[in-house]
């Protein structure tokens, strides 16, 4: 039961110095906050025509930035249109020409193949007469015997 009561007068003590240094931090804090009224000490009141005055004269401003910023945006726009049309022609034009490429060579191979054979057998490839016996040796320097 004593240390049960030992206990109990502890965390008392504890809680106590806990408090304490909690109601001196918060003291702390609320002195370092400022207000908006230290923030602002100039600021007076407008009236009616002031308050007016100050409203037109930022909404001439926005609409100025605005039509400024407008002109500018549109002109870009423009621009990236002309490139990106510009880009698709040169992307079109390239499949046209190697399309264009792709039937020449279709079209001449066409026209080989149907040539008769006898053209096709007079290219530098082609051997005049039968061939003789010591061309088609692969030994012909050595056609004699040896004794």
């Amino acid at each position: 039961m004593q240390i049960t009561n030992q206990v109990l007068k502890g965390l008392k003590q504890v809680a106590e110095e806990t408090g304490k240094e909690l109601a001196e931090e918060t003291g702390k804090i609320v002195s370092g906050v400022i207000t908006g009224a230290e923030l602002v000490k100039d600021a007076k009141p407008m009236n009616e025509g002031e308050y007016a005055a100050k409203k037109e004269e930022d909404e001439k401003t926005k609409q100025q930035e605005i039509s400024e910023i407008g002109r500018n945006v549109e002109k870009e726009m423009d621009e990236v249109r002309k490139e990106k049309k510009k880009k698709e022609e040169e992307a079109e034009r390239a499949v046209l020409e190697d399309v264009a490429r792709k039937r020449e060579a279709e079209k001449q191979e066409q026209q080989v193949l149907a040539e008769p054979k006898g053209k096709r057998a007079e290219g530098s490839l082609a051997m005049p007469g039968k061939p003789k016996q010591s061309d088609m040796s692969q030994t012909a320097e050595f056609s004699k015997s040896v004794d």
